[in-house]
């Protein structure tokens, strides 16, 4: 058995490879980095949670250790979109990318504020009457939704889901922004001009 300097040193040694320019270690190590931060984020996951479906996500579990589903699928998406309008560019002027994402944003911020404030009213008009409301609930009231009764349950949370959409729509139409103006920039040819 190795001692642990020297397998910190093989470690560190491998990094470095994988870092040369133009190595064919360079995709490899960054591939098997992420497969192993992967692994090792579900089997911690399964750890805490075993039944790692929709019966794991009861009352008295924190939804701070459920598997990063949602922020993964948002992550992807971003990147498929990113990666979608890159191979389209050229057919899509850029302008009309900005625009779709600003029109995307401003029905977000119209849908997704006025039904979250919505359900921090209905939220506190059912536990606030019980005193289940701690001292600043309205700064994290994701878990207190554990706390309604069943009855209580489809009249709080239906506006609950509905500023989330608000919200979804918000980040994919600042993505749009976002995607639009390197688009219209690369179409201007700011990124293909040489300094000097």
């Amino acid at each position: 058995m190795r001692a642990p300097h020297s397998r910190a040193r093989s470690v560190r040694a491998r990094t470095a490879a994988s870092r040369v320019p133009g190595s064919s270690r360079t995709l490899e190590g960054a591939a098997s980095l992420g497969f192993g931060i992967a692994v090792r984020t579900l089997a911690r996951c399964r750890r805490r949670n075993p039944g790692s479906g929709v019966e794991g996500f009861k009352e008295g579990l924190d939804p701070d250790d459920a598997p990063p589903v949602i922020e993964a699928l948002l992550v992807i998406l971003g990147v498929a979109l990113l990666s979608a309008l890159a191979l389209l560019g050229p057919l899509i002027p850029g302008a009309w990318v900005v625009m779709a994402g600003a029109i995307c944003t401003a029905t977000g911020m119209l849908l997704g504020v006025p039904t979250g404030l919505w359900y921090h009213v209905k939220l506190r008009s059912c536990l606030g009457p019980r005193d289940e409301l701690p001292e600043r609930w309205w700064v994290r009231p994701v878990p207190l939704n554990a706390r309604l009764r069943p009855e209580e349950r489809a009249r709080v949370l239906v506006w609950f889901y509905i500023g989330g959409v608000g919200f979804a729509l918000c980040v994919l139409g600042c993505v749009l922004v976002l995607a639009g103006a390197l688009l219209q920039a690369s179409q201007a040819g700011v990124f293909s001009q040489r300094p000097g």
